[in-house]
């Protein structure tokens, strides 16, 4: 028996490196996914409700500073909540961070402003877990 454990042990030595170069991998993703999204600014009212596209939601949107009526289409993982999204609600984004800020026409779940953060350890909302305010909105627990 030992001399199993052994050899199955000595086997998985060679895959060692490629464990590690593929954490190594996915962090460089990460990085540059982020860095990305950094560079991504918008400052929208939303006039449509969010159509849900494989990679993407896509809305029709009034930018807040041309006036002008368009068409954005947003990363699902840049923003979260899209379920409680509302035309009138406010989009904005701005250039050098990950954040997009929520600003709700209405309150819901006790609150009108969302600061949704996509980092490489996750999205947060406010500052807790994304998770935790997704249970609350299909909880219904505000």
């Amino acid at each position: 028996m030992k001399k199993t454990a052994s050899i199955n042990f000595f086997l998985l030595i060679p895959l060692l490196p490629l464990l590690f170069n593929c954490a190594d991998y996915n962090k460089r993703q990460c990085e540059k996914f982020t860095g990305f999204y950094k560079d991504v600014q918008f400052d929208v009212v939303i006039l449509s409700k969010p159509v849900a596209e494989p990679n993407y939601y896509r809305f029709s949107v009034r930018d807040l500073a041309s006036k002008k009526d368009s068409i954005l289409s947003v990363d699902r993982e840049l923003v979260s909540l899209s379920p409680i999204w509302n035309i009138g609600d406010t989009l904005t984004k701005n250039q050098g961070n990950t954040i997009v800020e929520l600003r709700k026409k209405d309150s819901i779940l006790n609150a009108r402003k969302f600061l949704i953060e996509w980092t490489c350890k996750g999205t947060f909302i406010n500052g807790e877990d994304g998770n935790i305010w997704e249970r609350r909105l299909a909880f219904g627990t505000f």
